[in-house]
C-alpha cells in the first residue's frame, strides 16, 4: 500500500501549492495551480476516449475504500508536516 500513500503525498503538495495563496489573501479565488489541476485531469480523460490502452486503464481504475483511506492518510500526513515545517504549532 506504499503507491497510494505516495501518490496521496504528492497531492498534498499540489493542494497545498494550489491553495496556500488564495486562502491566505482571503480572495479564495481560483489559482493558476488549480486551474492547471482541473485542466490536466480533463486532458487525461479526453485522451482516454482516443487511446484504447488509456481507456482500459481508466476503466479498471476504481479504487477501494481501503486505497481512498489510504491515500487519505499519507495527504494528511504531509500537509500536516509540511505546515507545521513552515508554520508551527501555532
Amino acid at each position: 500500500m506504499l503507491k497510494p500513500f505516495g501518490f496521496g503525498s504528492v497531492m498534498a503538495v499540489m493542494m497545498l501549492w494550489m491553495l496556500h495563496e488564495p486562502i491566505m489573501s482571503g480572495e479564495m479565488s481560483v489559482s493558476l495551480g488549480a486551474l492547471g489541476f482541473v485542466l490536466a485531469h480533463v486532458a487525461i480523460a479526453a485522451l482516454g476516449l482516443f487511446v484504447p490502452g488509456l481507456r482500459r486503464v481508466l476503466s479498471q481504475h476504481r479504487p477501494s475504500l481501503q486505497h481512498m483511506a489510504t491515500m487519505l492518510a499519507g495527504m494528511v500526513g504531509t500537509a500536516g508536516s509540511i505546515h507545521f515545517a513552515l508554520h508551527g504549532f501555532a
